[in-house]
């Protein structure tokens, strides 16, 4: 299901893979990201590896437009996003309209629905990306600039080690 060849860089706090090449399959297992503004823009990821990371790509229309990864850094605080060897960018977690931290399951027993994700700089990514048809694509950017549902297929945010229970 898996084919790739990953070269695995410290940056910072926060562990980061780079991505050679990726194929991340859809099926019922598959952790995704889907965007708030067109179902077009999906990011899947594969199961978590290593230092809390998850290696997958950020699809369009169905076909992948770039590698995509998701950290959690040192298993606990910041997560962090990135495509190819760029410098990591932060995601923001939501549970619900409300933000979740890496100690809001002592805060908020229950995670209620939906989790969601702002993925800071994206869109920029997206801009200045390796396709200028990129720039006239207003969904695709929009997609960037927005909320993504995470699916319940997903580790939990607050430990990525273990699955969440929501």
């Amino acid at each position: 299901m898996f084919k790739q060849i990953v070269l695995v860089l410290s940056i910072g706090i926060a562990t980061v893979a780079v991505l050679r090449s990726s194929g991340v399959q859809a099926d019922n297992s598959t952790c995704t990201w889907t965007s708030e503004v067109t179902p077009d823009a999906v990011i899947r990821l594969g199961p978590v590896v290593g230092s809390n990371t998850q290696i997958g790509g950020f699809f369009y229309k169905g076909q992948q437009i770039m590698s995509f990864h998701h950290a959690h850094a040192m298993g606990y605080g910041s997560h962090v996003w990135s495509i190819g060897e760029e410098a990591p960018n932060e995601v923001i977690v939501f549970s619900g309209n409300q933000v979740l931290r890496a100690m809001s399951s002592r805060i908020i027993p229950s995670h209620p629905e939906p989790r969601r994700v702002i993925i800071v700089g994206l869109g920029s990514s997206l801009w200045y990306g390796q396709n200028s048809n990129w720039r006239a694509d207003l969904t695709l950017l929009s997609a960037g600039e927005g909320f993504w549902r995470v699916s319940k297929q997903c580790p939990s945010f607050v430990r990525m080690s273990e699955p969440y229970d929501g």
